[in-house]
Order: C-alpha cells, then sequence, then structure tokens
C-alpha cells in the first residue's frame, strides 16, 4: 500500500490570509490499480471579494487521473508530475467551490 500525496496551491490577484484551501482524498492508502476520488475545496473566509483566484494541482508519481472527470486545465491525460490549473475566478465572503476527480494508482 501506499500513501496518497498531492501537492496543492492557490493564489488570488492580491495577497489575502482569508483564501483557503484543502485537498482530500477518498482512501489514504492505496493499492496498484485502485482508484481514488480527490476533492479540493477553495474558499474565501474574509469579508471582501478575493479577484483573479486560481489553484493548481501537481499530479502525484503513480496516479493517472481521469480526464473527464475534472474541470482542470492540464493536458489531456494530466500526467504524473504536470502541474494541473483550475481557474476560479472571483469568490465573493464565505464562498467556497469544490471539484471533484478521479484518479488510478498505477503502482511505485
Amino acid at each position: 500500500m501506499a500513501s496518497v500525496i498531492a501537492l496543492c496551491t492557490i493564489a488570488a490577484g492580491q495577497a489575502s490570509a482569508a483564501l483557503e484551501a484543502s485537498v482530500t482524498v477518498s482512501s489514504s492508502t492505496v493499492g496498484s490499480g485502485d482508484w481514488i476520488t480527490v476533492e479540493r475545496v477553495v474558499s474565501n473566509s474574509g469579508t471582501t471579494t478575493l479577484t483573479g483566484v486560481s489553484a493548481t494541482l501537481q499530479m502525484p508519481d503513480y496516479i493517472v487521473p481521469v480526464p473527464e472527470s475534472t474541470n482542470l486545465d492540464c493536458s489531456f491525460s494530466c500526467d504524473p508530475g504536470e502541474v494541473a490549473l483550475w481557474i476560479i475566478g472571483d469568490l465573493e465572503p464565505g464562498q467556497s467551490t469544490t471539484a471533484y476527480f478521479s484518479m488510478q494508482f498505477t503502482g511505485g
């Protein structure tokens, strides 16, 4: 069994401590061939609208995303090691947005 680790960064048009992100997976350990679902949530916990919000997710080694299952901007297959971009746009105060996608663990 292997541990699933995903690297996530977020950015806004202006710096803000109110911008929060989380990445959770349906299983923290997987075996070769297992499928997992990844949930990414980006939130604005502040009192002003955040503009130009985007998030990136570096695809871990030995993980192959299902391209149709995601709204991330990357190559057709979102190759391992590739950095996928999620363009969110504006987030109102208290607003959050969520993306889900499926991945298969290919071994490692």
